[in-house]
């Protein structure tokens, strides 16, 4: 798997971790509005919407938050490909915690995953609290009950991105180190960084360099630096 992902052009990693996705989010998106569209055509003017129909149609949005999870599992096994797949190749002395990565990377994965799920089950605990009210048959003290797992996700969303940024920055500064190589000066890794974070454009810019490192076809001057001598 690291090795394949470390060979694939840029082209093909824009298509799964980007392109594939986004038309799924679009066929999801699609399918509910126009199962709205379809409920407003099918009701009279003066006609009360049915409940029932409403909450089967936003059941649907959970899909959404469910179709999320695959877009951030390949752009992690990217990272962990080019960190792990490439470290090797780091000049000595490159002081890079493998281990930390690694650690940090699967919690971040393991904790998104866990706020897409809540979310996820947060809109059926909606639809199911709509449902129970409509009937009149909710308690006050049942609002923590449908209510409590969606407020965990703010706590997750925020140690998430904590881990998020820094395997950025370690998965960015890996491939600026061995580019870099024994030069004497520490490379700046800050463009790296943020091209990996908003990767649907950074991967026409990264992989194509993480092709010529697997090459062993390294030519730094190729690139845009801002090193600076220490």
């Amino acid at each position: 798997m690291i090795n394949a992902l470390l060979k694939a052009k840029h082209w093909q990693l824009f298509l799964i971790m980007f392109a594939l996705p986004l038309m799924a989010y679009f066929g999801v998106m699609g399918s509910f509005f126009t199962s709205i569209i379809g409920l407003s055509m099918q009701m009279e003017p003066t006609e009360e919407p049915d409940p029932e129909m409403i909450f089967a149609i936003f059941d649907q949005l959970k899909w959404f938050y469910l179709l999320a999870m695959l877009p951030l599992l390949l752009h992690s096994l990217w990272q962990w490909s080019i960190s792990v797949g490439l470290h090797d190749k780091l000049p000595s002395g490159h002081g890079m915690n493998l281990n930390l990565f690694k650690w940090f990377m699967i919690l971040s994965v393991a904790m998104l995953f866990a706020v897409l799920y809540l979310a996820a089950d947060s809109m059926d605990s909606f639809v199911e609290f709509a449902r129970a009210a409509e009937d009149g048959e909710v308690p006050d003290d049942d609002v923590i009950k449908y209510f409590g797992r969606f407020f965990m996700i703010i706590p997750l969303s925020l140690i998430s991105a904590v881990f998020t940024l820094y395997c950025h920055y370690f998965t960015g500064k890996t491939i600026k180190m061995i580019e870099h190589g024994d030069k004497p000066g520490k490379p700046e890794s800050i463009g790296e960084f943020f091209l990996i974070w908003f990767y649907y454009i950074g991967v026409w810019f990264i992989q194509p360099r993480v092709n010529r490192i697997v090459e062993g076809n390294i030519n730094p001057d190729e690139h845009f630096t801002t090193d600076r001598a220490s």
